[in-house]
């Protein structure tokens, strides 16, 4: 009978908060214990704890709980639950005194430790001895004391943090000190980044950002031939949250300095961008060498928008010199481009400049488009045809030795169609071209042309159903009809080629194209295009190339496209891709691109091979067949655990050879650590 007074007396003080009186002194004097009893407790602020225990005994003076095996304390507040096997709570300061394997966990955090001291009030306390898992992120945090100061602030005294799950971590930064933000940053003092817990590298501090933060990021330590030892040393400044810039100062010890700054922002409305600037004195060929480069955009369904693309190079070999791209490093040409533009749902009008630079031969040939004004109307409904739409521009070309003057453009048409299962589609409009020129071949300065065009064409669509596949083909009848070329008016000398508005030639043209699609239960898996025209109106060859374009999904990934020129009797073009999937370890990748009329003959290849889930190879190369080069070739070496990564790169180009050396730590990044030579790397 005493027993089960006392629970209810125990129940009672839970409720009410009141510890005082005869039931506490009851209470106290009996040393009562209970046997799997929950109680649960009204917090001074909003929410509520609930404790369980094995046994449980009360001090109602001192306000304090004594829990005794398998000891559990939960927080509504939180979601958190810890978990010892003995606790005291003192009921008035929230304080919960755990000892024994404790486990702590909330929705962010798991934490094991020997002692714990908690405050369930705020969430905040000390672990002893314990081990920290942050469960986004994967980092795991060990320390002889571990201070929770706010629910995403910890310090660390004597610990280590690592992403790696294994007891004895693959590699961890172990520091005297360490304060973590949750979502904001790590940083240590007096840090030794260990392997296998052996020390290997010492730093006074190690700041790792997981989120953007001001601070210097990894250097980059390399040596190339001609350039010497050469080290950069990046400085990021989050400016605020929507900019931040770069500032990196490079050194070549054969070379001399270079100093480069990189801006990007983000803004409301659609607008961003990024500007580079950078330059270097080099002190063997006595120069300086300038570099920018930026890209900026705001783009809107409606009202304004604008982009700005701008590249500058005050040498034409800095890329070929300096660039580690190979891309790059082969640039033909340099564009830059500014556009404003006003859109409405119909119409869109723009102001254009575009300028290139020639890296190779002189500049002063290229006829530039500084400005172009434009009007475009997209196709609006127009009774009784279907719709009508309109493109118009002015244009002013400037050059130093080639061709400049005025040029004004205009193209209206008009849509309509009939049909559903065979479907008659027509196109009808009239384009008309005045120029106002200087320096042409021909020495002709003002001339025009006119010229009418229809398009139309007669579509279908026919399906066959097979047992084990479907087959789609939609044969296609198409008419295009120019009446005359954008040439002088006496059709013998043409006008000098400004852009793609030159290349509006006369035709009338008949094409056949037979479409076919093969599906089954995944979709398609083969696609099939012919296509072949005559062309009535050209003088040299009526029979126009056949053209064949083709992707395959089974057994192998197959796209490609092949032309036939029957004047020449030749194939003028093939583009191909081909990838070949031999198991889930190893995959071949052959590309081809091929052009008689350009004299291109290009060859690629990358293989994959995957040896374990630890090691791979990739080897990439790019091969010239026209001079019987190879342009490019890299063999990467990848190494890859649960928590970190290692690549090891060569790359040779005819100018250069490169080694790089890349380690990626999981929740740090991927960092370059050493770079030899040039020509390439990722």
């Amino acid at each position: 009978m005493m027993k089960i007074i006392t629970i209810i007396l125990f129940i009672m003080l839970a409720v009410a908060g009141a510890a005082t009186g005869a039931a506490a002194a009851n209470a106290e004097e009996t040393g009562a214990a209970t046997d799997n009893t929950t109680l649960g407790i009204g917090w001074k602020k909003s929410g509520g704890t609930v404790i369980d225990a094995d046994k449980l005994d009360y001090d109602g003076i001192k306000k304090i709980y004594y829990l005794t095996g398998n000891v559990e304390i939960s927080s509504a507040k939180d979601n958190s639950t810890v978990t010892a096997d003995y606790a005291e709570f003192y009921e008035e300061s929230s304080l919960a005194i755990l000892k024994g394997n404790v486990i702590y966990e909330d929705k962010d955090i798991r934490a094991l430790a020997d002692e714990a001291e908690l405050y369930t009030d705020n969430n905040t306390g000390v672990l002893t001895n314990s081990r920290l898992l942050f469960k986004k992120d994967n980092y795991h945090v060990k320390g002889n004391s571990i201070h929770k100061l706010s629910d995403d602030k910890y310090f660390v005294e004597k610990g280590s943090v690592t992403t790696c799950d294994a007891p004895v971590p693959e590699w961890c930064f172990y520091a005297d000190e360490t304060t973590i933000e949750v979502n904001e940053e790590v940083y240590s003092k007096n840090v030794t980044m260990r392997v296998n817990d052996v020390p290997i590298l010492y730093t006074p501090f190690f700041s790792q950002a997981l989120k953007r933060k001001t601070g210097f990021l990894m250097p980059t330590v390399g040596y190339r031939k001609d350039k010497g030892v050469y080290v950069n040393l990046p400085f990021y400044w989050a400016i605020s949250e929507n900019r931040d810039m770069t500032i990196v100062p490079d050194y070549y010890s054969k070379r001399g300095m270079g100093q480069g700054v990189e801006y990007r922002y983000v803004e409301k409305g659609g607008i961003e961008g990024r500007w580079w600037i950078y330059h270097l004195r080099d002190r063997v060929e006595k120069k300086d060498y300038f570099q920018i480069s930026g890209l900026h955009t705001h783009f809107a369904e409606s009202g304004f928008s604008t982009i700005l693309d701008v590249n500058y190079l005050n040498e034409k070999n800095y890329y070929q010199l300096y660039s580690p791209s190979v891309q790059k490093s082969i640039s033909r040409y340099l564009e830059s481009t500014g556009e404003v533009a006003y859109a409405t749902s119909k119409t869109r009008t723009f102001f254009l400049s575009q300028y290139w630079v020639d890296l190779e031969n002189q500049n002063g040939n290229i006829s530039q488009r500084v400005p172009e004004l434009g009007f475009t109307v997209h196709p609006v409904e127009l009774k009784p045809i279907d719709a009508f739409s309109l493109r118009t521009t002015i244009t002013n070309f400037i050059s130093e030795h080639s061709t400049k003057g005025e040029r004004y453009d205009i193209f209206p048409k008009l849509y309509w169609s009939v049909g559903d299962g065979v479907r008659f589609t027509q196109t009808a409009g009239a384009r008309a071209t005045i120029y106002n020129l200087s320096h042409t071949p021909d020495n002709r300065n003002a001339f025009n042309n006119f010229a009418g065009v229809y398009n139309a064409s007669l579509d279908a669509t026919l399906v066959k159903n097979y047992s084990s596949f479907t087959h789609v083909f939609e044969p296609s009848l198409r008419f295009k009809y120019i009446s005359h070329d954008i040439y002088t008016d006496n059709d013998t000398y043409p006008a000098p080629i400004l852009d793609s508005t030159e290349l509006f030639t006369k035709t009338a043209t008949t094409e056949l194209a037979l479409m076919n699609y093969f599906r089954n239960k995944s979709g398609t898996y083969l696609f099939l295009n012919l296509i072949n025209g005559y062309d009535a109106l050209d003088r040299d060859y009526r029979l126009q190339p056949t053209r064949l374009q083709m992707t395959l999904k089974k057994p192998f990934v197959l796209k490609a496209e092949a032309a036939y020129d029957y004047k020449t009797g030749t194939v003028s073009k093939i583009n191909s891709s081909v990838g070949f999937k031999f198991s889930d370890s190893v995959t071949l990748s052959l590309g081809e691109r091929y052009n008689r009329a350009n004299n291109i003959i290009y060859l690629t290849g990358t293989l994959d091979l995957i040896l374990s889930k630890e090691i791979a190879f990739r080897t990439n190369t790019w091969y010239d067949a026209r001079v019987g080069q190879a342009k490019y070739y890299s063999i990467d070496f990848f190494y890859k655990k649960q928590c970190w990564g290692l690549n090891l790169q060569f790359t040779r180009s005819p100018d250069a050879t490169g080694f790089y050396v890349m380690i990626d730590l999981k929740g740090i990044g991927t960092q370059r650590l050493l770079s030899f030579g040039g020509g390439g790397g990722t």
